[in-house]
């Protein structure tokens, strides 16, 4: 089966059926929809059930409080929906858990809320963990000023949070797993390294933008060597504003085998084929096109505006 693990969608804009069609398109079977600092898949739930009410001719719904199980019978073919929750950590890390979100709250250490993941055998990833800085605390002052701490928030980790996550990883070995992310665009993030240089040459900034999913490959391969089991899953983080967005599901993914029987059952055999290493990882990025009009220009909008910060947030 082909996974995304993680798609945030904006369910204002388009139904669950946009969603399906669009999981067809891209051969996908099981989809990760994330909610952002909130667990919103009973809200999915009830978007979901829609799809039969309107289309029962041609869908079943079914689901438990783990996944939604979705059959196109005029094909015979199944979908699944996981129950996914992205969340801020007090050091700026992302967490990806998928499962129970009880006691997972945001802003946290990032500790206690893996620990809250694991007392519930949720699927516990580290989100690009090579992008952890999140300075909305100075986000003051004028257009300038704002857009320069907005980098900030996308720039690379520095050494002593290199060793933290390092740390962070030994310590549970065989518990979490770590993305590779369909978002961070290497020639992009060139671009804006190159156009750093000169703050860096007068030491008026030290930020860096370098290819960090090679890092996360790097830190997966150490962590290896050094006898410690964080395995590394592709997803692609996609954030869908719009109906076409859809289509680029998939761009980044995993493919195994995997029982769907249940949500309890699709989570443990997922868990057991990723840290035993029995499944393939396909890296794909997302286009340009995309990343500017769909991602980078509505999240400079909303750093501007808190009013319009609302309006385009991720609702499901």
């Amino acid at each position: 089966m082909k996974i995304d693990f993680h798609v945030h969608p904006h369910f204002k804009n388009y139904n669950s059926k946009a969603v399906v069609d669009a999981m067809s398109a891209r051969k996908v079977d099981i989809l990760g929809l994330a909610g952002y600092n909130k667990d919103t898949f009973d809200e999915n739930r009830r978007i979901f059930d829609e799809l039969e009410e309107r289309y029962g001719e041609k869908y079943s719904v079914e689901n438990d409080n783990l996944i939604i199980k979705i059959k196109d019978k005029s094909i015979n073919k199944k979908y699944s929906i996981l129950r996914v929750g992205e969340y801020n950590n007090k050091e700026g890390f992302h967490l990806l858990v998928f499962g129970n979100q009880k006691g997972i709250k945001e802003g946290s250490p990032i500790e206690e809320n893996i620990e809250a993941a694991l007392s519930t055998d949720s699927f516990v990833v580290l989100d690009h963990p090579f992008i952890a800085q999140h300075c909305a605390e100075k986000r003051k002052g004028g257009i300038v000023d704002r857009t320069l701490s907005l980098l900030l928030d996308y720039a690379d980790i520095d050494k002593k949070k290199e060793d933290f996550l390092f740390r962070v990883c030994e310590k549970y070995s065989g518990n979490i797993a770590i993305e590779w992310n369909g978002y961070p665009i290497p020639s992009l993030r060139n671009v804006i390294d190159k156009s750093l240089q000169p703050l860096r040459l007068l030491r008026i900034e030290e930020i860096r933008f370098e290819d960090i999913n090679k890092k996360v490959e790097s830190l997966e391969e150490k962590l290896r060597k050094g006898g410690k089991n964080c395995p590394l899953v592709a997803d692609t983080d996609l954030h869908a504003p719009y109906k076409k967005d859809l289509l680029l599901i998939g761009t980044a993914n995993i493919k195994t085998d995997i029982d769907v029987e249940s949500g309890s059952v699709l989570q443990k055999s997922l868990k057991e084929k990723i840290f035993f290493h029995d499944y393939e990882i396909n890296k794909g990025y997302v286009p340009i096109s995309h990343f500017i009009i769909s991602y980078a220009f509505p999240v400079l909008l909303g750093n501007l505006s808190k009013t319009l910060k609302e309006r385009i947030r991720p609702r499901g």
